[in-house]
Order: structure tokens, then sequence, then C-alpha cells
């Protein structure tokens, strides 16, 4: 496997896509290049984001396991104890992250009809009863009805209600309709995220640094499991910095089937 000029995690790298000259030979010919070289890219990029996963699980799982090593071997307080329970769900997340990203690519189910309000009030209720600052702030006066696989939606948006909690400190959540769209708008009233670091969030492995908000605290997998999940559906997720304050997530889908 020779060098390429995009490295990942731990010097991962690959060569570039083979491609074809699609500027010579006959008009078949160069557009029969241009398929090839469109194919080539597409594998190619696959083929990065599977060493990207691996590369990423072996670096990020060796942190959490040296910690509970070193503890374990001098373990007295109940504290240490403790602490080594939160390394083991940090590392169980990480893998559930990894493993549902992997299941996405082979498919979530199939698209049904549902009522996306009925579905948004029913996470905030659940995190509501748990006594967590979570609420709705306004539903539509008609369903907003959408076509989307149920557990993948659940997944996006019991995403952006968590991160609004933790990072955030307490999530408002409407829903709104118009224009063969619906919309569910997450707001929180935590201290945003800098301008230029909104998009590179999405990115796999992605996790803030110090200073920023941390939303894709642990894998760096929340926030582009949630996009690529939505984006299967045809629909958009965003982030942006709400003017008084705080982080608006807005997910937009389709009212209307669109197979």
């Amino acid at each position: 496997r020779g060098l390429g000029s995009r490295p990942g995690p731990g010097g991962l790298a690959r060569a570039p896509a083979p491609q074809l000259d699609a500027n010579r030979g006959t008009l078949e010919v160069r557009q029969t290049a241009q398929v090839f070289n469109e194919m080539a890219q597409r594998l190619h990029e696959q083929f990065d984001a599977q060493d990207l996963l691996m590369a990423a699980i072996s670096h990020d799982l060796r942190t959490p396991l040296a910690r509970m090593r070193v503890r374990l071997e001098a373990m007295t307080p109940p504290e240490q104890a403790e602490r080594c329970i939160v390394d083991v769900q940090e590392m169980d997340q990480l893998i559930g992250s990894v493993l549902e990203m992997m299941r996405g690519r082979q498919g979530g189910g199939v698209r049904q009809r549902l009522d996306l309000g009925a579905l948004v009030q029913s996470l905030v209720d659940d995190l509501a009863e748990q006594g967590l600052p979570a609420g709705m702030v306004g539903l539509p006066e008609m369903p907003a009805l959408v076509y989307a696989q149920p557990q993948a939606l659940a997944r996006v948006l019991g995403n952006l209600i968590g991160n609004a909690l933790r990072h955030g400190g307490s999530a408002r959540v409407a829903v709104q309709t118009a224009h063969a769209e619906a919309r569910v708008i997450v707001d929180d009233d935590g201290p945003g995220i800098a301008p230029h670091l909104i998009d590179a969030m999405f990115a796999p492995f992605r996790q803030a640094a110090v200073g920023e908000a941390a939303l894709n605290a642990g894998a760096g997998l929340g926030l582009y499991i949630a996009r690529d999940l939505a984006e299967r559906d045809g629909g958009r997720l965003t982030l942006a910095n709400r003017p008084e304050g705080g982080l608006r997530a807005e997910l937009v889908l389709s009212t209307t089937r669109g197979d």
C-alpha cells in the first residue's frame, strides 16, 4: 500500500485513486473514462473510510484501556472502581457508535410514514421523566408527517437533543412545517461553536479541543452518524450559533415520499 496525500490516524494513508485520461479519444472513450474515474474515486473514498475506522478504533481504545490497567493494579478505594466503570462505558460507546455507522452503511431499514412531532414529543417526555431539562416549545397545528427510517430518525434526534443537554445545559425542541418540509429545531444555552469550526464538527472522529464546545465528546462519531443517517432519508442537518447565545441544531425532512 503506497503513501498518498491524505494521512489518517496513526499515519494511515492511501495512494491516490487511479485515473484515466478523459480528454483523449472518441466521445464514447472519454465518457467511459469519466465514468471509470468517478467510480474509482467513490471506491477510494469508501476504502479510506474503512481504514480510518479501524485505525481510529485501535488508537482511541488504547487510552482508556491504559488508564483502566493502571487503576486496577493499584485499586483500593472505591473511587478507583468507579473510574474504571467510566472507562468501560467510554469503550462501549465507542464500539457501539462504530457498529451503528457500519450498520447504517449496509442499510438502515425500511422508510415509513411517521408523525415527526409525536416522535419528538416521546423522546422529550422520556428525558423529562428522568429529571433532565428538556422540553417542547411548540408543535405544528397539523401532524408533521415525514417518510423516514424510524430507528435511524430516533437516533438522529436523540443525538441532537443529547448534545444540547450535555453541552448546553438544556434542550428546547420545536417542530415546524412549511413548504412540503418539516423541521426539528433544538436550541441550547451553551457556549456555541466558533464559526470556522462548525463544518468540522461533522467530520468523523472530530473531537473539540480545549475551549471549544465538545459536541463530539467520546468517539467523535455522533454528529457524523447523525448527518449520514439524515441524508440517507433525504434530510439536511445543520448547526448554527444563535444570536442570543447557545447553539441551534436543525434537521429538515421532506413531507413527501420522494421515492
